[in-house]
């Protein structure tokens, strides 16, 4: 449907309104002091931070050399999490592979999967681990204390103790094997995580971002796949992936994180008996050298596989530049205030050039934290020959913001929403967040604690801004910076095709070098793998995982009562909680009033509203006006289906802010002013960002494909579906 809106686009109308507001009210922690040297653990550092309003505890484990950082927050939501700085030498993927490997069976819990069996068991509201392209982290979370512990168990055994030496069938599963199942089907490669990164590049822009840092650190592990090339992925041996372990997985190469209230002295205990006590220091401690500057800029051209006739409008094109290092955390800071300014704003400058000159359906600006920074602008759905005009534009924009400066009422709204976004903290899983703040300045900075203490980060980045700090990241940074990268991925037709082929020809050619009694092992080793994978695990190994019994549990769940008030036969629903005071707003319109017709545009509505300009305010004049006053607006669409009937289905169209308490009016007025006196009858800007937004659904069914299917799937048994499909769905796009 959205691909059609150029031409006709109805009003649309919506009734019946509810206001959720919740107010603040104060709160005070109290925290605990630790001893000085405690259960093998020597305390480097004991510091109040008040952003996070808890002591921080920094150790490091005498004999095993692991360091340990402890938030000794008033919070029941524990969490654990340990890191490992992991550097691969090849796209073969082992960093990957690995994450998937430690969590299929460990010395104490040699079940198949204890991930599987603490996923339906547990109380957990965080379970999962994750790789990046310098680290892999295993973090977890619970508000049960002793289910917390129980995660904390498995997964230092996964990590420390993993079956994957004794057991090849697990690099077999979770990485890559040759499948043969007789004697006349061919040879194919299969895998967990081999077929998951086929799955990852068939979306265009991991091959984007695989080309921009491959040629931007051709010398050190950001250029490198972490998760694994699909055509390197098959070089991985057992010996390389046993060694991977040895090296990078001994916990002086750790880096472990605590959260929440927990007895310190409880968890430091545990850790050291159970686990860091069985090993001495190693000497080895990842280290990533910086990439050298490069003596000039470089340009490169890449394709990616596209369907026939599907080349038009396809390419991409980004502009990228290598400037400082992530622990310098206000050029950080400045850098993620250069992107919205720059290009992300609905007035940005460049922004505005790449649309008056035609080039693409969307542009945007991102900052990548490695080490190193990454500043990337990046246009999709653009032609190849639109790259000098690109080029020209990006250089010739940033040479102009030299020149003429930053617009510093820009800057202000930027830096007015970040500081914002900074001191809210909104996260249910606030030790997960505050693990992944801290994790740079720990693994290259040697600080855990200056990821958390950002009023540092604002002041210096405050005084800095007085000056013409912006311009001289631009003139140094990127206008006379060698170490930047003009990248181009175009679409080739039949390339995927051509990779298939070779692939099939490289395993055909491999069979027929195999001898009959190879061909008769890879016959038994694919049959004996199946049996493997199909097998339950037995009931001995079941019962290794640690398990909650019922008077674990509290009976008692928790209630969240709201005051409900009429204003002018309104219902208000308040409910007064700890916001640091922010005060949070959400009005929920009844769609229950419009037609099946009108649901669709009803969506687009969602996607419109406070990106048009309105009777008092340009677009951009609007942006500015809510990142100054608000921490920010946004529209959505959502479902309610009380005790879960679906013929009781009650769609509503909500609208949420988020401010502090004393700019509440500033917000009421700016939303009365998006929802009355919007100017839905320009045109131009309608199908400016109906052709954005239809590039935004295009990408991401290219990114998620298989959710995409999943999704449209409820649509033929729920109205719910039917509903989902029609507002956010195939059926929205098309």
């Amino acid at each position: 449907m959205i691909k059609e809106l150029s031409s006709h686009l109805p009003a649309v109308k919506s009734a019946g309104l509810l206001l959720l507001l919740i107010p603040v009210m104060a709160f005070n922690s109290l925290n605990s002091f630790a001893q000085e040297n405690i259960h093998g653990f020597r305390l480097i550092e004991k510091r109040f931070v008040k952003e996070v309003n808890a002591n921080c505890l920094y150790y490091e484990h005498i004999k095993s050399g692991a360091r340990l950082m402890k938030i000794e927050a008033d919070d029941e939501n524990k969490t654990f999490g340990i890191t490992f700085k992991t550097v691969p030498s090849s796209d073969n993927g082992v960093a990957h592979i690995m994450e998937h490997s430690v969590l299929n069976g460990s010395v104490n819990f040699p079940a198949k999967s204890p991930f599987d069996i603490l996923s339906k068991g547990s109380l957990k509201t965080f379970l999962n681990a994750m790789t990046g392209r310098d680290a892999t982290a295993y973090p977890v979370a619970s508000m049960n204390e002793k289910d917390y512990f129980n995660l904390m168990n498995v997964y230092l055994d996964a990590v420390f103790f993993p079956m994957l030496y004794t057991d090849p069938r697990i690099l077999k599963q979770e990485g890559w094997h040759y499948e043969l199942t007789d004697k006349e089907s061919p040879v194919v490669y299969k895998g967990v995580v081999y077929n998951e990164m086929k799955g990852a590049y068939s979306n265009p822009q991991r091959e984007v971002r695989y080309q921009l840092l491959k040629n931007l650190f051709p010398d050190n592990v950001y250029g490198w796949e972490s998760g694994g090339l699909p055509s390197a992925i098959p070089t991985l041996t057992q010996d390389e992936f046993v060694a991977f372990h040895k090296k990078f997985y001994h916990p002086e190469n750790s880096y472990i994180f605590l959260y929440g209230n927990a007895p310190t002295d409880k968890e430091l205990e545990f850790i050291d008996k159970n686990y860091l006590s069985k090993f001495t220091r190693g000497g080895f401690r990842a280290n990533i050298e910086d990439q050298a500057a490069f003596k000039a800029p470089k340009e490169v051209t890449s394709t990616y596989p596209v369907l026939e006739g599907e080349t038009k409008g396809k390419t991409f094109l980004s502009k990228s530049f290598v400037i400082g290092h992530n622990t310098d955390y206000t050029l950080s800071m400045a850098l993620d205030i250069l992107a919205e300014v720059l290009v992300n704003q609905e007035s940005a400058p460049l922004r505005l050039a790449f649309q008056k000159a035609g080039i693409g359906k969307d542009v945007y600006a991102s900052v990548s934290n490695y080490k190193q920074n990454v500043f990337t602008i990046t246009v999709l759905n653009a032609e190849p020959s639109d790259k000098e005009k690109f080029a020209s534009i990006v250089m010739d924009g940033l040479k102009s913001l030299v020149d003429n400066g930053v617009d510093k009422s820009e800057v202000e709204g930027v830096l007015s929403r970040l500081e914002f976004s900074l001191r809210e903290g909104n996260s249910a899983q606030k030790g997960i967040n505050y693990m992944n703040q801290n994790i740079s300045g720990w693994f290259f900075d040697n600080d855990p604690f200056s990821g958390l203490e950002y009023e540092k980060m604002l002041s210096s980045l405050k005084e800095a801004l007085k000056t013409n700090y912006l311009e001289k990241i631009i003139q140094d940074g990127m206008l006379a910076n060698p170490h930047a990268l003009l990248l181009v991925v175009k679409p080739q037709e039949g390339l995927d095709a051509e990779r298939n082929a070779a692939n099939v020809k490289a395993l055909a050619d491999y069979k027929a070098s195999l001898s009959p009694e190879e061909t008769d092992k890879m016959i038994a080793d694919t049959k004996s793998l199946i049996e493997y994978q199909n097998a339950d695990d037995s009931p001995e190994a079941v019962a290794t995982i640690p398990m909650l019994s019922l008077s674990d549990i509290s009976p008692k769940a928790a209630f969240y009562d709201c005051g409900v008030m009429d204003v002018k036969k309104t219902p208000v629903l308040c409910r007064k909680e700890f916001t640091n005071g922010i005060l949070y707003t959400r009005l929920l319109f009844d769609m229950r009033t419009l037609t099946e017709q009108q649901l669709p545009y009803a969506a687009l509505l969602s996607d419109l509203l406070g990106a048009m300009s309105t009777k008092n305010y340009s677009y951009g004049k609007l942006n500015h006006a809510f990142n100054v006053n608000t921490g920010g607006f946004y529209t959505s669409i959502q479902t309610y289906t009380p005790d879960f009937d679906d013929n009781n289905l009650r769609p509503k169209f909500c609208i949420t802010t988020k401010v502090m308490k004393d700019k509440a009016p500033a917000m009421f007025e700016l939303t009365g002013e998006v929802l009355l006196r919007s100017l839905m009858d320009d045109t131009a800007r309608l199908h400016e960002l109906i052709s954005r937004r239809c590039s935004q659904l295009q990408s991401s069914m290219n990114q998620d494909g298989f959710n995409v299917a999943a999704s449209r799937l409820p649509s033929y048994f729920s109205r719910e579906g039917v509903f989902n499909q029609i507002t956010s769905g195939l059926d929205y796009y098309w």
